[in-house]
């Protein structure tokens, strides 16, 4: 696949550890960012717990002013294992619509078993069948982790839809 060389993607996999792949200049790059805040601390008060939103705000924020990309793509959020986790991805995705929103960017959103059916033909594939999806078309690239892995074929799934 050539990606269009004139469009700039963001597709993010929404979590503490969110991933993240962008499609700039018919490139496409992949990471991952850490949102962690800091806590267990002997000595030092835990960092506040919308500390992690606010990193991820930042970040985003920078994202956008620098990348300016024309859609934002992002996983949407299935059942949740815990109260944290949903609070987590409740926080990210409201930050990930204000911002969309303020810099008047179009968001997309895939389900899980919507992605997993896309990308290894099994709505229910596990991590690794979905690494060796993201391998096998990426040409054989590293991915930092399975968050990683995710939002690439995130940005692959809405180009193969667009």
């Amino acid at each position: 696949m050539n990606p269009p060389a004139n469009t700039t993607i963001l597709a993010l996999d929404l979590a503490t550890r969110t991933g993240w792949a962008r499609l700039a200049s018919g490139i496409i790059d992949h990471g991952t960012e850490s949102f962690a805040r800091k806590t267990g601390r002997k000595r030092t008060p835990d960092d506040h717990e919308g500390k992690s939103l606010l990193l991820f705000l930042r970040w985003l924020r920078d994202r956008l002013t620098e990348d300016r990309p024309s859609a934002i793509v992002y996983e949407r959020p299935g059942h949740f294992p815990s109260a944290a986790a949903a609070f987590m991805a409740c926080g990210l995705r409201g930050i990930l619509y204000a911002c969309a929103a303020s810099y008047q960017i179009p968001i997309y959103a895939y389900s899980p078993t919507e992605l997993k059916k896309w990308a290894t033909g099994k709505g229910t594939a596990d991590k690794s069948a979905m690494l060796v999806a993201a391998h096998k078309r990426s040409g054989g690239e590293s991915f930092t982790d399975d968050n990683a892995v995710d939002a690439y074929l995130l940005l692959l799934l809405h180009l193969a839809r667009k």
